[in-house]
């Protein structure tokens, strides 16, 4: 039985399951090399480095498995699949959502983690050395940073920009604008519940609603509904989402979208 049967067949499925912890992929990789070498157990330098051999036979090598790659292109696989849209998520990346968030760095938790939906479509980072945090969990949010993985605007509509999470969104300027973490912040996530740049437009329109006067004490039926639930200034929280929206790069922004693609998008 080949070596590349042993190492890229029987391991794999298991890996993929459970993942492979650190001796193991030590302990395969010196059985290989002493079985490809022939060395007994003996103590010997290699007349060829490993490297080459897992390059393919018309470049010098053995198309060797390379155990440590093939690992790494299984937790690849997983960043593919929990950065699929939503509807073709599995089950099992609602729960790695919730751990991630719960192992979000400490100065991202100002917006709260319901508020950290993704850290690939987001900013916030991930701490891999969180206590409770799943191995395989830490291998895909390793090899996720590893090649930096993030959604790019390039042929993004207005209505994928408006379903962006507006909470450390990924296109955010260097300098923002608003802080995501003031009073208006906290108010637009735990009184109108905005999550995503849409529900943040959303909320903006408000203010030129037929028969708002723009003061506190508003009488129209959106600012008494938005003072009923416990805002405090619907105006000054509505202008406060505009400076929110600018923390967007243009090229995130769906105001900024041309007349062809919100064409597109219908």
């Amino acid at each position: 039985m080949g070596n590349n049967t042993m190492v890229g067949g029987y391991t794999q499925y298991l890996t993929r399951v459970q993942g492979m912890p650190p001796n193991a992929v030590k302990s395969i990789k010196k059985k290989t090399d002493n079985f490809v070498f022939a060395k007994h157990g003996e103590r010997k330098a290699n007349t060829i480095a490993i490297a080459t051999l897992y390059k393919e036979k018309d470049k010098g090598g053995l198309s060797l498995q390379d155990i440590e790659a093939k690992n790494e292109a299984i937790d690849a696989m997983r960043v593919r699949t929990y950065t699929l849209p939503p509807p073709l998520r599995p089950v099992w990346c609602k729960l790695a959502d919730r751990m991630l968030a719960k192992a979000a760095v400490k100065k991202y938790r100002n917006v709260g983690e319901k508020a950290l939906i993704n850290p690939f479509l987001q900013g916030w980072k991930v701490n891999l050395s969180a206590a409770g945090l799943p191995r395989n969990l830490k291998r895909m949010m390793k090899v996720g940073y590893k090649y930096h993985t993030r959604p790019t605007p390039t042929g993004a509509t207005k209505k994928i920009m408006e379903q962006m999470p507006i909470w450390y969104h990924t296109g955010a300027k260097p300098k923002l604008v608003s802080i995501y973490g003031d009073s208006w912040g906290v108010c637009q996530r735990e009184i109108h519940g905005i999550m995503y740049v849409g529900e943040m437009i959303e909320h903006t329109e408000r203010l030129s609603a037929p028969g708002c006067s723009l003061r506190k004490n508003c009488k129209c039926n959106n600012c008494k509904t938005d003072r009923a639930r416990g805002c405090e200034n619907p105006t000054k929280c509505r202008r406060n989402a505009i400076k929110k929206l600018d923390n967007i790069s243009p090229e995130w922004d769906p105001r900024k979208t041309t007349p062809k693609e919100a064409v597109e998008d219908d």
